[in-house]
């Protein structure tokens, strides 16, 4: 019973007038019919539907049983597919019945849940917006308030983590992560931190400072690994992990599906141990994205046996789009983020290339980083701390390579020129030899700046993601170095002396200082060259732009006057762009324009009363004409007759229906006289014939006209309509 507008020309059904294409409307009752706008024309059952689905068009309502009423509207489609899915398995996300999407109420979901329905103009049930309290987000809350130097973001990010039992604190880098976490576990529980090896005394000094009332045990070897106890804190490195935490086959399915899973030792130690009520921490989560790896399987197998899991990193996608899927993965978040692989290949823009199955990626669709926050809280410095220090990006241009490095440049240049406008990286093989070279060929011009800031005694920060430059750093007085080598202990011994100021600068490899370290004594970064990965390189950046920054960051990049390396620092600032746009753009929702549809006319009794009386008239007029225009015919027609003395046969209401459908039958096989074929009129009696049909031959002349009109055409109706020629 639904009404479209009329896409081509016709009659109005009730007032006859004719109503042109898109000028009405059309519905199917017995056949298509067409009424022209006017809400006195269309019948009551159609009108009345079509203001009932108008309703039901501007409903935008969250039931308290998660039934989400929300009317088309192309823009809001990635927010609205963002929402939290229902937790209900006998429930579709999408109710094709009552025309609604299932969503969670779940109060771990609720926050988001509520923020996207603010966001939509979306109306909620009263009972939603209490959110049932939960006793260790009251007794996070209050460790909270006994902090007075939190910002304001961080208990935000306490209340997301307790309520969460998979979840990401993918906050910049320097926000704090590290305390948002330590303050969101709960004393009744047990927490297993899982970082790497350089920041896990690190992790200890934060727990005395942060929570004195949780005990810390630094593991050491890869024999050490035990279940921490209520109220404990046992930290670990991800190169320790037991074997025990491959997953191996422990059973099969009656259909000979194999179940897989850690076979835990059986050791008084685990027995005593319930892993469900413990708290796995994976700090710099993203060492985790290689689904191939070890690391990789045994950080699922510890989401799959323990309570909760928590996964910190400010780069949740490193490079590529399958590194978030598989950090998503390893957390056993994926299905809750994109439904599984599918979903995650649709959301990239992923295809299969047919060589070895390998995919393809495009930009990410704009619902990723909203449906990222149904696992994930992210806040960026410029959004939380609008005092920190801006960053200023510098380029040095170096000169002085070798001939032969140009030359082995020039190349290279022949050979990957193609991979490098096509906007892809090359192969790292491919360039590591020649990187290397070019960092060592940047050393002096790296030590004459170096010499200017030791002269003017400002600190500076070096990175390098080569040990050759690093290594001639600590040939120099008043500096020291981090690289691989170096102990964990001893590099938060060397970062206490660089910010306590007893160094003039530090040198570091982007692969060992990148990550867990605090450099805000300097506000000056020199990356003698950058890693492949981009991630990397922001994360070294964020090790001077953290809380606790007084100043603005001046970052200097040195680039080699070549066109291989400028082309390789503008691809690594593209692969930045696809970081930001899949997991930090938000989406501002602002409702599409409606479309043009059924323009219903409302027209009072009295208006309409004139436009029938109008609409009659001009029938009376035009019948008369119709009179006048065949006077001729009639003549010739009773001459006819009074030849073959058959006088004319009066005319039944009988009679007068078959008229009027002949003279239908005869229009509508009307091809417009394009031929003699004994198709339908001639050409002067279509017109004619169309004008008595509009006036719906309601009088006895108008009938008679039609009647006179029709005995021309014997041949074609004297078989369809016999009695018109009896």
């Amino acid at each position: 019973m639904t009404m479209f507008p009329n896409r081509r020309s016709g009659t109005c059904l009730t007032c006859k007038t004719k109503v042109a294409a898109q000028a009405g409307v059309c519905f199917h009752d017995g056949g298509w019919k067409v009424a022209c706008n006017s809400d006195k024309c269309i019948p009551a059952n159609f009108l009345a539907e079509h203001k009932a689905r108008e309703v039901k068009n501007s409903h935008k309502e969250l039931t308290v049983n998660g039934e989400l009423y929300f009317p088309y509207d192309e823009a809001a489609l990635p927010l609205l597919r963002s929402f939290p899915p229902t937790k209900d398995r006998s429930k579709k996300t999408w109710d094709k019945e009552k025309g609604c999407r299932h969503v969670s109420t779940e109060p771990s979901d609720r926050a988001r849940v509520l923020e996207l329905c603010d966001k939509l103009g979306i109306t909620v049930a009263p009972e939603l917006r209490v959110v049932p309290t939960d006793p260790m987000v009251e007794r996070a809350m209050e460790r909270c308030r006994n902090y007075n130097t939190l910002y304001e973001f961080q208990p935000v990010g306490v209340e997301f983590l307790v309520r969460h039992s998979r979840a990401i604190l993918g906050d910049d880098m320097g926000l704090g992560k590290t305390v948002q976490t330590l303050i969101a576990i709960d004393p009744s529980m047990g927490a297993l931190v899982v970082c790497p090896s350089s920041v896990k005394y690190n992790w200890a000094d934060e727990v005395r400072k942060w929570r004195p009332d949780l005990t810390a045990e630094v593991l050491e070897g890869r024999d050490s690994f035990r279940w921490p106890k209520a109220g404990e804190v046992v930290i670990t490195n991800f190169e320790i992990l037991p074997k025990w935490l491959m997953p191996v086959t422990l059973a099969k399915t009656p259909e000979g599906r194999e179940v897989k899973g850690a076979l835990i030792p059986n050791l008084p130690s685990f027995r005593d141990m319930d892993p469900k009520n413990v708290v796995v921490v994976v700090d710099e989560a993203h060492r985790v994205k290689n689904y191939k790896t070890q690391v990789h399987k045994k950080v699922r197998e510890l989401a799959t046996l323990c309570g909760k899991i928590w996964f910190l990193t400010g780069t949740p996608l490193m490079s590529k789009p399958t590194d978030l899927y598989g950090v998503l993965q390893a957390g056993h978040m994926d299905r809750d983020v994109f439904g599984g692989w599918k979903g995650f290949v649709r959301c990239f823009n992923g295809g299969q290339t047919g060589y070895g199955g390998a995919y393809t990626w495009g930009t990410p669709l704009p619902e990723v980083p909203e449906r990222m926050r149904r696992v994930m809280l992210r806040r960026l410095k410029k959004n939380v701390l609008k005092d920190l220090p801006d960053t200023i990006w510098r380029d040095m241009v170096v000169n002085g390579m070798g001939a032969r490095l140009r030359g082995q440049l020039d190349t290279l240049w022949d050979e990957v020129r193609d991979t490098i406008e096509a906007g892809e990286l090359p192969a790292f093989e491919k360039l590591s030899k020649i990187r290397a070279a070019l960092a060592e060929s940047r050393i002096p011009a790296m030590l004459e700046m170096v010499e200017d800031f030791e002269d003017s005694g400002t600190p500076l920060v070096v990175f390098s993601a080569y040990k050759a430059p690093i290594n001639k750093l600590a040939e120099r007085e008043g500096w020291r170095i981090i690289t691989g080598e170096v102990s964990a202990a001893d590099r938060q011994e060397i970062v206490r002396e660089f910010q306590a100021g007893k160094l003039k600068g530090i040198g570091l490899t982007i692969a060992a200082g990148g990550v867990g370290l605090t450099l805000t004594h300097a506000s000056n970064v020199l990356f003698v060259d950058f890693d492949w990965t981009p991630a990397l390189n922001m994360q070294a950046v964020d090790r001077v732009r953290r809380i606790g920054q007084k100043s603005s960051v001046q970052i200097i990049r040195m680039v080699s006057n070549h066109v291989v390396d400028r082309r390789v620092h503008q691809l690594l600032a593209l692969k930045m762009k696809l970081i930001q746009k899949a997991i930090e753009d938000e989406i501002e929702y602002k409702a599409s324009a409606p479309k043009a549809g059924l323009q219903i006319k409302q027209e009072s009794q009295a208006d309409y009363d004139a436009r029938m009386a109008s609409i009659a008239r001009r029938a009376a007029i035009t019948a008369k004409a119709i009179s006048q225009q065949i006077v001729i015919d009639d003549q010739y027609v009773a001459g006819e007759r009074a030849k073959a003395n058959r006088p004319e046969a009066p005319i039944t209401p009988q009679v007068a229906v078959k008229l009027r459908d002949a003279l239908k039958f005869m229009l509508n096989r009307c091809d417009g006289a394009q031929a003699r074929d004994d198709v339908g009129f001639n050409k002067p009696d279509a017109g004619r014939a169309r004008i008595l049909v509009n006036t719906g031959l309601q009088t006895d002349d108008e009938l008679r006209a039609a009647e006179r009109m029709l005995s021309r055409y014997y041949r074609q109706l004297h078989t369809v309509y016999p009695e018109l020629f009896a």
